[in-house]
């Protein structure tokens, strides 16, 4: 890349005329359309790995809870299994992480706080609902995440498919609460729960890793490394912890229980790490959006090995809500 300087008067001025050239370091030209080629295709795996690793976590922690009923203990095992893997593959430089350092805790720290909650209300929306009314509500968030956006993160407006779109997955919902009988005041409580956590955690990570500079390795190890000491006392508060040293000790779990939970720690650490690789590559409401088309496969899964799932209408209203989700997603291409 060379620039010249003007050379219009340089008698009258006094200055001389200079070449300015940027070279990579191997000597050939710098080429900055390749790296413009490069963004989109990394978008692209980053969102395939995410959909990947999303639709099937769902289905693992509603079987996990099953065999393993103490949630806020399966979590603390969770985030401490993610977190020592990536410190140990960080440690033998495997994987580029950040170290602990004061500024980035501090900033952390309210992701960490948010990403609590949302991780909490759905695992408890998931004992007490099934699958299906769960996605239900995550697909509901994309409308308040998209106002959010534009509101707060100083998206564009929303075009009229866009909007269309968002009201599909509106009637999908609508559809799905109105003709699903299984769910009741309880469900409802932890799903609604849910649903504000998952608008406040879309958005607000989605800020911080705009403004704060860090690999995804290292923003999943602040996240689960930082998360562990909040949810160990809720697990002391709630009595959880003595009750899983209670079924320990009575040898109350099956080596399926073990398994599975292994299984969920695995998915845990893929989620955590694709999740934010995608959060930096789309926009906050394309995010939600994404996490809500990959539960299409959720759905087919839970069909085929649950027994708790919604009725015919409710499955249906689901649908309409995916379909909207997809349509979002063509218009906004």
């Amino acid at each position: 890349l060379k620039w010249r300087a003007p050379m219009s008067s340089p008698a009258n001025s006094g200055d001389t005329p200079f070449t300015i050239t940027i070279k990579q370091k191997d000597d050939r030209p710098l080429s900055l359309s390749s790296q413009n080629k490069a963004a989109p295709i990394k978008s692209q795996i980053s969102v395939v790995a995410y959909m990947l690793a999303s639709s099937t976590m769902l289905i693992i922690n509603k079987v996990a809870v099953h065999l393993f009923p103490i949630p806020t203990v399966l979590l603390v095992i969770q985030l401490l299994v993610s977190s020592a893997i990536i410190y140990a593959l960080g440690t033998v430089k495997i994987l580029e992480v950040d170290r602990l350092d004061l500024p980035k805790i501090k900033a952390y720290i309210g992701v960490v706080l948010v990403f609590l909650c949302n991780i909490f209300t759905n695992i408890k929306a998931l004992q007490y609902s099934n699958v299906e009314t769960v996605i239900v509500f995550r697909t509901c968030t994309t409308l308040a995440i998209a106002y959010g956006d534009y509101k707060f993160l100083r998206r564009g407006n929303p075009t009229s498919n866009v909007v269309v779109s968002l009201l599909l997955i509106i009637l999908g919902c609508t559809v799905y609460v109105f003709t699903d009988s299984s769910i009741h005041v309880e469900s409802y409580f932890w799903t609604l729960l849910y649903f504000l956590c998952q608008c406040t955690d879309v958005l607000y990570i989605k800020y911080i890793t705009n403004n704060v500079a860090m690999t995804s390795w290292g923003r999943s190890f602040y996240n689960n490394f930082l998360a562990l000491p909040f949810i160990v006392g809720v697990a002391v508060i709630t009595g959880e912890l003595s009750q899983f040293g209670e079924y320990m000790a009575e040898g109350h779990f099956e080596w399926s229980a073990y398994f599975v939970v292994g299984i969920s720690c695995v998915m845990g650490l893929m989620i955590s790490y694709t999740g934010f690789l995608c959060r930096e590559a789309v926009s906050a409401t394309s995010f939600s959006v994404v996490g809500n088309m990959n539960k299409v496969l959720t759905v087919a899964i839970n069909l085929m090995i649950w027994d708790k799932h919604a009725s015919a209408g409710g499955i249906v209203g689901l649908l309409i809500s995916l379909v909207g989700g997809a349509l979002y997603t063509k218009f906004t291409q």
